[in-house]
């Protein structure tokens, strides 16, 4: 706890930096799986399809969905909000 109270600036700031960075992912993520959504609504094939491509990216670990991202997209924000998005889909689209 005193760690907390020494640094509650750092904490404060890392806090508000994880909430944007899951509010940024989330609304990509929204911006993907809702006309996916629709486009799906009522064909049993493209439901089974979709859902079957999102279950694979859910089930890459997240240390090895990484580890592909970084070497392509460099490190920083975008690979963390790719992985969230990618892992998004499966949840939003079902």
């Amino acid at each position: 706890m005193s760690f907390i109270l020494d640094n509650k600036l750092d904490v404060f700031r890392l806090t508000l930096e994880h909430v944007l960075l899951c509010a940024i992912a989330l609304g990509i993520a929204m911006i993907i799986a809702v006309p996916l959504g629709v486009w799906m609504h009522g064909r049993q094939k493209r439901i089974g399809a979709v859902t079957a491509i999102t279950g694979v990216l859910y089930t890459i670990p997240s240390l090895a969905l990484f580890a592909i991202l970084v070497p392509i997209v460099g490190l920083g924000v975008v690979p963390t909000v790719a992985g969230l998005v990618l892992y998004a889909q499966l949840m939003l689209v079902r």
